[in-house]
C-alpha cells in the first residue's frame, strides 16, 4: 500500500512530541496513545522495530520510502532505524509494540502494511 507524496503543511500546534526512550525496558514494550486530527510527529528513528496499530481512525506513517496508511485494523510495520513521521488526519486512537532489534532477525526490513488479526488485536488493546 506504499504510496509517494506527503501531507502538509503541517500546523505546529498538532504536533506530537515522540516519547524519549533511550532504549526498551524490556523486549518487547507496548503504548497507547490517542491522536488529535491533523498530528504529527517530527521525522524520527529508533534503535527498535515499531509496529503501529489503528483502532480507530487512520494512521499515516511517511518515510523516504514512500507513504503507507493503516485504516481500522490495520498497522504499519516499521523497521528499525528507519526516519520516518506518524500523521493522522482525523483522530485516532493507537497503540504500537515496540520490540528489539535483535528479536527481529525474521523480520521484513521495510514497511509494511498488516491486517491485525482478533488473535493479535486483542493481544495488542
Amino acid at each position: 500500500m506504499p504510496t509517494t507524496g506527503h501531507i502538509s503543511p503541517r500546523n505546529p500546534e498538532t504536533e506530537r512530541q515522540v516519547p524519549w526512550l533511550e532504549d526498551l525496558p524490556r523486549p518487547l514494550y507496548a503504548r497507547a496513545e490517542s491522536l488529535g486530527a491533523g498530528s504529527w510527529t517530527p521525522t524520527h528513528r529508533h534503535d527498535w522495530v515499531q509496529f503501529s496499530y489503528a483502532i480507530s481512525g487512520v494512521l499515516g506513517v511517511h518515510t523516504p520510502h514512500g507513504s503507507f496508511f493503516a485504516p481500522p485494523q490495520w498497522g504499519v510495520w516499521i523497521p528499525a532505524g528507519l526516519d520516518h513521521e506518524v500523521v493522522t488526519s482525523t483522530r485516532a486512537e493507537m497503540r504500537s509494540l515496540y520490540v528489539r532489534k535483535e528479536d527481529c532477525d525474521w523480520a521484513p526490513d521495510r514497511c509494511r502494511v498488516l491486517e491485525v488479526t482478533p488473535l493479535a488485536r486483542d493481544s495488542i488493546i
